[in-house]
């Protein structure tokens, strides 16, 4: 059973922004998915379950001028990535549930790229996402996944501690004690994920288990890094055969 809608509307309303996707990890990981897809910036590229949109302003901040079209069930997570990407043209920010096979077949375009980072653990159905991904992906297309795999937010913050400590600037730490309570929060949040990690209630697959899923539906595997995140998620990038 998946967590309410409620609590991922607060997640990405106050929180998310301001604690996870300022981390070192996560920064890290959206420079990974950038490196990973190495695209030439033309493509037709949906983000699934895509919160606040920053794998969006990561693409863009590479030079990406493609279109780009952000899914996502959580209403306040719509209006953030729209309010982040208002005024840019090739961004399009659609609210929808990707449990609910309408929601991709309603989109006239056709993908070249799909991504979905950290969302597809929370899926109702992820087996049937990935048959759903495979076949609205245009022939040659490319899907990224970064899926956890172990529940250890205190590996994340460790790992961001170090980085705090020894490489961020003053400016990075001073953000960082202005948010303090962000992450507070953000930490709480977070055990109720993890317990539902550790209860089966959500799909924190294996490495093995989310290749053999992604290779079950048809997708041929390119790259696998197991311990993105702070060795706590598994990035895999895979094609669509012609």
């Amino acid at each position: 059973m998946s967590l309410p809608p409620e609590f991922w509307d607060m997640y990405l309303k106050y929180i998310y922004d301001r604690s996870v996707a300022t981390m070192h990890p996560y920064q890290e990981l959206m420079r990974s998915i950038v490196s990973c897809l190495a695209l030439k910036g033309d493509e037709v590229v949906f983000d699934l379950g895509t919160g606040t949109g920053n794998v969006i302003k990561a693409l863009l901040e590479a030079g990406h001028h493609g279109p780009i079209i952000g899914i996502e069930r959580s209403l306040s997570g719509v209006e953030r990535a729209r309010e982040k990407f208002a005024g840019i043209a090739s961004v399009q920010i659609i609210h929808g549930d990707l449990d609910d096979p309408t929601t991709l077949a309603a989109i006239a375009s056709k993908p070249e790229v799909v991504t979905d980072c950290n969302h597809l653990y929370e899926s109702a159905s992820p087996k049937k996402l990935l048959a759903q991904v495979y076949e609205y992906l245009s022939p040659g297309g490319l899907f990224l996944v970064n899926n956890p795999h172990t529940p250890r937010l205190d590996w994340v913050l460790e790992a961001h501690a170090r980085w705090l400590a020894d490489v961020a600037t003053s400016e990075d730490r001073a953000r960082h004690e202005r948010d303090l309570w962000s992450y507070n929060v953000m930490i709480t949040m977070n055990k109720e994920i993890a317990l539902h990690a550790v209860e089966g209630r959500n799909h924190f697959w294996s490495p093995a288990e989310l290749v053999a899923e992604k290779e079950r539906v048809g997708f041929v595997l390119e790259y696998t890094d197991s311990a993105t995140y702070a060795d706590t998620s598994c990035l895999t990038l895979a094609r669509k055969p012609y």
